[in-house]
């Protein structure tokens, strides 16, 4: 088995995320151009990344949308999805390590909705698994969560798929663990189709939005996110435990293991750039309390 090399070839990537935010879709504000050559930039008035990522993997759930019990962004809607006559809103949780935040491991939860036409996931929260990342944090106010977080993958590159993958994590807001068993088979546009997943949930530009740590009555914020270069294969959960998603009451400790999606994939890369910022200059504590839970905050 031959170790994969941690340093990514992102450019393709890149260069195909922002034909795809250059296409200007109602919202996503002005056109980017290319540039190879600085990571973080100041463009057309808004401060753009390039971010490498390895070891992604996605789960994706449904969950009743009765449980669904924040209060979501103004202009924003729930994606929800029709399971034997109930309506279902639908949750992720994404892990990797991120080289944008120094190379340390991160696991984001998200709450899938639309932001008039586009694409939207609404931060839950972030858990990232070292100081080294501070810089990162500083620059995008998210609501970061710092833990013990380790990551355990092996991949074969012979076969193309992980003999192992595991991560773990250890904090005041989360403990969770995840362990997936890679089936080595590619998910396609007809596995997912036939799995009543709506285009929204995975599409490959988003706009993210959560409620600043750093203002006191929750400022609204946002950033716009092109993916890059996603080829994942599926996988199934042997270990699933998210105290978090339990506390919150969006998932029961047993629905925890019956996800609807298990993706895997050992590289990818992501371009991402502020929201226009009038877009998201409303004060208000829009995105507060999950069940007692707060949202925001590093802990």
């Amino acid at each position: 088995m031959q170790a994969i090399s941690v340093k990514l070839g992102v450019q393709a990537g890149v260069q195909s995320g922002l034909q795809r935010l250059n296409r200007r879709d109602p919202g996503f504000g002005p056109a980017l151009r290319r540039d190879d050559t600085h990571r973080h930039r100041i463009e057309s008035g808004r401060l753009v990344s390039s971010v490498e990522l390895n070891h992604v993997s996605l789960i994706v759930y449904q969950v009743p949308a009765s449980r669904v019990l924040i209060d979501l962004p103004p202009g924003t809607m729930l994606t929800t999805s029709i399971s034997d006559g109930e309506e279902m809103a639908w949750v992720s949780v994404v892990s990797c390590i991120d080289r944008g935040l120094g190379g340390v491991e991160s696991t984001t939860y998200r709450l899938h909705v639309t932001d008039g036409d586009l694409a939207a996931h609404v931060i839950l929260g972030v858990s990232v698994g070292s100081l080294s990342s501070v810089g990162a944090r500083n620059l995008w106010q998210m609501p970061w969560h710092l833990g013990a977080m380790e990551l355990q993958a092996a991949y074969d590159t012979r076969q193309g798929c992980y003999t192992g993958y595991r991560l773990q994590t250890q904090s005041q807001w989360e403990s969770a663990c995840w362990e997936i068993n890679d089936s080595g088979k590619m998910l396609t546009s007809e596995t997912v189709d036939k799995l009543g997943i709506p285009v929204t949930v995975l599409s490959d530009q988003v706009r993210l939005l959560y409620s600043r740590p750093d203002h006191p009555e929750g400022y609204l914020s946002g950033m716009d996110i092109v993916y890059g270069g996603w080829a994942m294969t599926s996988g199934e959960l042997s270990t699933a435990r998210s105290e978090f998603l339990e506390r919150s009451g969006l998932l029961k400790r047993e629905e925890l293991k019956r996800p609807v999606l298990v993706g895997l994939q050992p590289r990818g890369s992501l371009l991402l750039a502020t929201a226009p910022i009038d877009r998201f200059s409303r004060t208000g504590r829009t995105v507060a309390r999950v069940r007692g839970s707060a949202l925001t905050g590093l802990q």
